[in-house]
């Protein structure tokens, strides 16, 4: 994926390629957060429920907790979206989301400013990626975030 512009999100894009072993999508237990400890902690993986309905953020990365000044974990999308920061933010996420789920690929937000709070922002870049326990029907998300600059 060409509009990958962070080397750490490109690494995590080949190895959920490179778990596809032939099918359409990776099962979610390939992930091996040893394999990724630095960037894990910019990572959210979520469980899709209720027939996508919701998701359910299983693990909110302890730099995403900083970063928002919220942890997730354990938290419902859509239904506690409005706990995360900024109006903007929270659309990117439900849109970002929902188009994973709709078109069973991944998603990669290029170099945009992200605000956190009143005073804060950084230059980020997303990629969101689908996992299936069976290989076609998504049953997990693992979002990632790069911080490419950041200004307080």
């Amino acid at each position: 994926m060409d509009q990958i512009h962070d080397e750490g999100l490109r690494r995590l894009y080949k190895y959920w390629s490179d778990h596809k072993a032939g099918k359409k999508l990776p099962n979610p237990n390939c992930i091996d957060l040893l394999d990724f400890a630095k960037e894990a902690q910019w990572w959210s993986l979520l469980d899709v429920e209720n027939n996508e309905a919701s998701l359910f953020t299983r693990y909110y990365g302890t730099a995403l907790v900083d970063f928002t000044g919220v942890d997730m974990t354990g938290k419902y999308i859509p239904q506690d979206v409005a706990m995360l920061p900024g109006q903007v933010f929270q659309d990117r996420i439900q849109l970002v989301f929902n188009t994973v789920l709709k078109t069973c690929a991944p998603v990669v937000v290029a170099p945009h400013k992200s605000k956190v709070s009143n005073k804060s922002f950084a230059m980020a870049s997303t990629i969101t990626l689908p996992f299936s326990h069976d290989g076609t029907t998504v049953s997990s998300l693992l979002h990632a975030l790069a911080i490419l600059d950041r200004r307080d």
